[in-house]
């Protein structure tokens, strides 16, 4: 009877303990489905708008930005600017004291006006009348040379005789007689040797005084461009000298970016690409640049080599200051029609192939595509086996089912002549 009892109790152990497991294995089952229904997502693929962008960083800088210097050396007399003022082209910045140069250059209008006293003084003295003489002897000849030129010609045209013509060469060798006559007594009095040193000295004079005006002029230097001070010289009294920088004028707004783009991605870069800026200190805030420059030699950073690229901002505002880091999208690419899919939608199969789960009557069907553009979130798919409005898997991290993982063994051409990338 125990033996009875006891086979018995072991019998609803075993029953208990095999519907207890059955029962155990099917809730896991069922939280595993569950799981897998809450971290699986559809996709209704549809076209849209794709934007390739490069990032990358850069120093903003003015295009536009002068160093001015000084002409000439002397003691600082007045500094009209300061750092930050708005100047226009033609201000007023610093004053260099000029009172020695005002000095020399009366000096200077001084002794011009003595040596022309002088000219003017031996013009009227009574050798004067030589130089008048030669004038008037010079013409004659010059005249009768004229005339017998003129009968020469008659002469061989047949219309006056020889004798006439001889008649009008007495005439000029007795002119150019005269004139040789009065020229070597010319050139040998002392008047017109003063009159040469004389006229030789109120040149000099005069260059003297062009030059003495334009140091004076250098001065006062001015403001070459419009824009801001961005540097100006020492304190009022102190010194500077030729060739010193004296200021520096910016002109805030012709700014730009200068960024080293990799030797990897400089294919990508074109001249005339859009590109969005902004700063570090504002981040939500957009300007508008151009690539306008592309270096035509690399730099080499050690480990790699990067090639300047110069960016434009098209429309600067009061709020970017030159040296700020720039943040930099480049768009090297867009494309206003594309059917793209987030990136957790693709998958890899066991051959290398790019992926996709595709929905076909409730079932997910692998479909083989070529991947093209692609952005921070999505990635553009290639397949005549895709269209807009096909409802794609974006699997969850759980392992695939064995049903799928067979499937993705037997997945059929992308389609089209379509290549997997």
């Amino acid at each position: 009877m125990r033996k009875k009892i006891t086979i018995l109790i072991i019998f609803v152990v075993i029953i208990t303990s095999s519907f207890l497991y059955i029962n155990n294995e099917k809730i896991k089952k069922e939280e595993a489905l569950k799981a897998n229904e809450q971290t699986t997502q559809i996709f209704v693929l549809k076209k849209m708008p794709l934007s390739q962008t490069l990032y990358s960083d850069g120093t903003i800088q003015s295009s536009n930005s002068i160093s001015v210097y000084s002409d000439i050396s002397g003691t600082i007399e007045s500094i009209k600017v300061k750092i930050g003022d708005k100047v226009s082209a033609g201000d007023l910045l610093i004053t260099i004291d000029n009172s020695s140069l005002i000095k020399s250059l009366e000096q200077a209008k001084y002794q011009l006006m003595i040596d022309q006293d002088a000219l003017n003084d031996m013009k009227q003295s009574g050798n004067i009348t030589l130089q008048a003489n030669y004038e008037q002897v010079l013409s004659f000849y010059n005249r009768t040379k004229e005339s017998y030129e003129n009968n020469q010609a008659l002469y061989e045209s047949g219309i006056i005789s020889l004798t006439e013509l001889n008649s009008f060469k007495s005439s000029l060798d007795s002119a150019y007689s005269s004139y040789v006559n009065v020229k070597n007594q010319l050139n040998t009095s002392s008047i017109g040797n003063e009159l040469d040193k004389l006229t030789a000295k109120i040149s000099i004079d005069l260059l003297e005084i062009e030059q003495i005006e334009r140091q004076i002029e250098a001065t006062n230097i001015l403001s070459p461009i419009d824009g801001i001070v961005t540097f100006v010289t020492e304190n009022i009294g102190a010194s500077i000298q030729t060739g010193s920088i004296a200021t520096t004028i910016t002109d805030l707004n012709q700014l730009e970016v200068t960024t080293g783009i990799s030797e990897y991605d400089i294919h990508l870069i074109k001249i005339g690409q859009d590109v969005m800026i902004s700063t570090l200190g504002n981040t939500d805030h957009f300007y508008k640049g151009l690539i306008t420059s592309i270096a035509p030699i690399g730099t080499s950073t050690g480990t790699e080599v990067l090639i300047d690229v110069t960016i434009k901002i098209l429309s600067p505002d009061e709020l970017l200051k030159p040296n700020f880091t720039a943040t930099l999208d480049i768009l090297i690419g867009q494309k206003e029609n594309a059917l793209a899919v987030p990136y957790d939608a693709l998958i890899d199969s066991p051959k290398g192939d790019s992926l996709v789960l595709k929905v076909v009557d409730g079932i997910e069907t692998p479909v083989r595509v070529q991947t093209g553009m692609e952005t921070d979130m999505m990635i553009e798919v290639l397949s005549d086996n895709l269209s807009a409005g096909d409802e794609i898997v974006i699997p969850s991290s759980a392992k695939p089912s064995a049903e799928l993982e067979k499937n993705l063994f037997r997945v059929p051409g992308a389609g089209g002549g379509n290549k997997p990338k």
